[in-house]
């Protein structure tokens, strides 16, 4: 042959695919590629040693300059092309610099293979080198395709190099695989796709793909793929080409009723997502930052291969990452932040994999609610608030249990409440300090545990991770329907005296119960202590809405009510109204 430079017929068609042109050689190997898809390679044959060519694993240290002129030392795991004496490519990826066609080469060696996907891929990515080549050999080549791959291959060389075949090719194939045969029934399909697509008119659509289709009795067809559709290997595979031709538009949209699933779900999921509900409800936002943290080795864990050396540390607790997502608003002058995140902490534990545990967290602060004509200043976020945020959480995590929100046992000053479930603290609400500006509110968090993530090995075959009483089932409740009001409403204050060691929730539930079905709703207002109010005591107000849903209440009513709630207090909890 005479290697030149391509027609230009043939630059202009690989230039249209983004490959540009080199030698008249190579250019009818890439246009091969392009064509059917299969890669195909040209050695300049005086520059094989030994006149002969085996593919084979690579030589532990063998060292190979591809065609990109990088120096590429092989590990024993890829496979290669080589001549007697070393590697001259790297197989399924690129080729070596010293078989290369170049100007002076008389003589080419024409070689079209099918290498292993899994193989090439994981030599792909050990070496970074990823290639045209690579990329089909991947995805799966045809393998019955090599003989006329390398045909055009010759042919498109004569005709442009010139040039005569010397000798008839050679085939190593020794066992072909065996022909890949799978069924489809009618019924299924019907069952995956929503509608009935006949059988007859399925078989034609795999027979245009290329598929030997036989009638197999009861409404089956057996299917044997080409050779060329290397990806379809069960049935699901041949329904989903038969909804592809049959056209998506001809299957129905509506909803068809599922079947439900035997395997329960996961008990951490489900109180995340009762968590997650009760939290976007309560008007907070959920975030979902990373988990990394600037700390240190001390009681942090430490990532092997982290994204940023100013945090390659995973965090000890969620409340970390949400100040910093706080910072970050304040930065840009946003101080109302309600926000929340449901993720993992982790701490690190001696020859072990590090603990983690799954938690939820929230931060709040700014206004109680957004500006409006009837509160042009709005209440500013406050412990109160964040407890009763905490409140809501318990509610949804405990699942059942007991759970309260008690006052901080420990000493420090920022730790306002501690969450106890059945006894055991999970939990804690807090002040959060910021890097924040002289104008922002002060910062809130809750942060409580939803269990340990497990981290050691799978359950045994036949056994099951969870046990029956671990799997809670939803919390299922549903609003009751309520008309709207067309009834005027009638409120009055109480503002009473309450022991120190006396929680709020306990006269608020005396409340409820003596006011009856007629209360509509009851918020606490007020909190005072000082002039006017005895040691060991604090005022604590509350505004009473009452509604009859069919007339207007009279004076009568409404003091007689007034006066049972008092009289209950006082007799239930010594709790007295406030005159002074």
């Amino acid at each position: 042959i005479k290697v030149g430079s391509s027609p230009a017929w043939l630059v202009d068609r690989l230039e249209a695919v983004g490959s540009r042109s080199i030698n008249n050689v190579v250019d009818a190997t890439n246009f091969v590629l392009w064509e059917l898809g299969h890669p195909t390679h040209a050695f300049d044959l005086a520059k094989l040693e030994g006149n002969s060519v085996v593919v084979r694993r690579a030589r532990p240290g063998e060292v190979l300059v591809t065609l990109d002129g990088v120096e590429r030392r092989l590990a024993d795991s890829m496979t290669v092309i080589g001549d007697a004496m070393h590697a001259v490519a790297v197989a399924g990826v690129m080729g070596g610099r010293d078989s290369e066609v170049t100007d002076a080469t008389t003589d080419v060696f024409l070689e079209v293979a099918s290498f292993d996907p899994a193989r090439t891929r994981a030599t792909r990515r050990q070496l970074g080198l990823a290639t045209d080549a690579s990329y089909r050999f991947e995805r799966g080549v045809d393998p019955e395709g090599a003989a006329d791959a390398l045909d055009r291959c010759a042919r498109l060389i004569i005709a442009t190099a010139g040039g005569s075949i010397a000798g008839a090719p050679l085939d190593l194939y020794p066992s072909p695989p065996a022909s890949r045969i799978a069924s489809l029934r009618a019924a299924r399909v019907a069952r995956v796709l929503g509608t009935t697509v006949p059988m007859d008119k399925a078989a034609r659509i795999l027979r245009s793909l290329g598929c030997a289709v036989k009638p197999a009795g009861n409404d089956t067809v057996e299917v044997t793929p080409p050779s060329w559709r290397t990806d379809l290997v069960d049935e699901i595979d041949l329904i989903e080409e038969v909804a592809r031709l049959h056209g998506y538009a001809a299957i129905p949209a509506e909803l068809r009723g599922g079947r439900p699933s035997a395997v329960p779900d996961d008990p951490q999921w489900l109180v995340s997502d009762r968590v997650r509900s009760e939290l976007v409800a309560a008007g907070l936002l959920e975030v979902r930052p990373l988990p990394f943290v600037a700390g240190t080795d001390f009681g942090y864990v430490r990532v092997t291969n982290p994204l940023a050396e100013n945090e390659s540390f995973l965090r000890r607790d969620v409340l970390e990452t949400l100040a910093r997502r706080a910072e970050h608003n304040l930065s840009h002058m946003q101080g109302n932040i309600r926000i929340f995140e449901i993720g993992a902490a982790f701490a690190p534990r001696p020859d072990a994999l590090p603990l983690e545990d799954l938690r939820v967290a929230c931060l709040v602060m700014g206004d109680r609610d957004p500006a409006h004509f009837t509160a042009p200043k709005p209440f500013v976020i406050d412990e109160w608030d964040a407890k009763r945020i905490a409140e809501v959480i318990l509610r949804a995590a405990a699942g059942g249990r007991p759970a309260e929100v008690r006052q901080a046992a420990s000493g420090d000053a920022d730790r306002l409440w501690d969450l106890v479930v059945a006894g055991e603290t999970l939990g804690h609400v807090s002040r959060v300090a910021l890097d924040a500006p002289v104008w922002a509110a002060p910062a809130f968090g809750i942060e409580l545990s939803l269990g340990t993530v497990a981290s050691e090995d799978v359950a045994a075959h036949g056994t099951h991770a969870h046990s029956a009483h671990d799997v809670t089932p939803p919390d299922r409740r549903f609003a009751p329907f309520r008309g709207l009001p067309v009834t005027p409403a009638s409120e009055f204050d109480l503002a009473l005296l309450v022991r120190d060691d006396q929680k709020a929730a306990e006269v608020e539930g005396v409340i409820r119960k003596a006011a009856g079905d007629l209360l509509e709703s009851l918020t606490v207002f007020d909190s005072y202590t000082g002039k006017g109010v005895p040691a060991g005591y604090r005022s604590l107000a509350w505004r009473l809405v009452l509604r009859h849903p069919e007339r207007t209440l009279r004076d009568k009513e409404i003091d007689g009510r007034r006066a049972r709630i008092l009289s209950t207090l006082a007799t239930e909890l010594d709790v007295r109204q406030r005159t002074a």
